[in-house]
């Protein structure tokens, strides 16, 4: 019988690892790795669960979901997404890491904050405005010209 972690190859007559971002729970020769679902991996070969991705949070496999605006996870784990600090934000759910907490238009600061004051180039790093830099025009997204 194949451990958990382990599936039967009938062509070679014996077990074989489950490959990365595949996982098999129980002790069979009829049950087969399966792919991890989405928004889950596997952290090496010959897993018995899958754990979030980055990005995402949960408490078991079935629970991984994207982390919600203002909020991130860098690890491969399971556990909770992480809030942004300061006042900072989130421009996208799934962020992976705290490089993405940036402040909002209209206050300056450093990525997962403190964001302060009316953005008037005192802080930098933000998406705030700047006397350089208006905060409307950081928010309006740019067609590349792209040529096939």
């Amino acid at each position: 019988m194949c451990s958990p972690g382990y599936e039967f190859h009938a062509g070679w007559g014996n077990c074989t690892v489950c490959p990365a971002n595949t996982y098999k729970s129980v002790t069979s020769n009829t049950v087969h790795c399966t792919v991890c679902p989405a928004g889950t991996t596997t952290t090496a070969a010959a897993s018995i669960t899958c754990v979030c991705r980055p990005g995402y949070g949960g408490s078991t496999m079935a629970e991984c979901a994207p982390c919600p605006l203002n909020t991130y996870k860098d690890s491969t784990t399971f556990g909770p997404c992480t809030t942004c600090l300061g006042g900072s934000i989130t421009l996208v759910t799934g962020a992976i890491a705290k490089t993405q907490c940036v402040c909002p238009a209209g206050t300056a600061g450093k990525y997962n904050g403190p964001c302060n004051g009316t953005g008037d180039g005192g802080g930098g790093g933000g998406l705030g405005a700047s006397r350089n830099r208006p905060a409307a025009a950081l928010l309006i997204p740019r067609m590349c010209d792209l040529r096939i």
